[in-house]
């Protein structure tokens, strides 16, 4: 961090500058970036998040503020195998359809946590039409621009002042 100038966007040391770059980090990350186009956020509505996890709006509307969903309310109803049984009224889908959506619900929470934090406990549910759009159709989407703008920001804001590195 301390080599790293947000005015350029370059790691700087004594006498030379590194730019990283898209295909670098693609390496770093093994994440495929040729012949694939970046996946560009877009804004959702709760109903409509609601709607791409099967869920009854009526039910769960609740449970989703500001753009953002409680980590545990996902858990609840997407981490356990089980749990379809207990949540059984919100869903309007069948157990199968649940399942199918599990892995992506586990990929929207893991990006929600680790790549794209916005507040403890909590996901953006901008997220998961980044991650049905990865499910979807895998070869022709990529994630890497967006992770490395993520991780240029955040290195930034650590140079900042922030405590963590997001």
């Amino acid at each position: 961090m301390e080599f790293w100038e947000p005015s350029t966007v370059t790691f700087k040391f004594l006498d030379f500058e590194i730019t990283p770059t898209l295909e670098e980090f693609s390496s770093l990350t093994e994440l495929p970036i040729r012949g694939r186009l970046p996946v560009i956020p877009s804004t959702i509505c709760m109903g409509d998040f609601l709607s791409l996890l099967d869920l009854h709006i009526f039910r769960s509307l609740r449970y989703v503020d500001g753009g953002h969903v409680e980590l545990d309310y996902l858990f609840q109803r997407f981490g356990r195998s089980k749990a379809y049984y207990e949540y059984q009224r919100e869903f309007k889908c069948t157990r199968g359809a649940r399942e199918h959506m599990r892995p992506r619900v586990f990929v929207m929470v893991f990006l929600g946590v680790m790549v794209f934090p916005i507040r403890s406990n909590s996901i953006d549910i901008n997220i998961l039409p980044m991650v049905m759009s990865i499910f979807n159709d895998p070869q022709r989407f990529t994630l890497v621009p967006m992770i490395f703008a993520e991780v240029l920001r955040s290195m930034t804001a650590c140079i900042r002042g922030h405590d963590f590195f997001g």
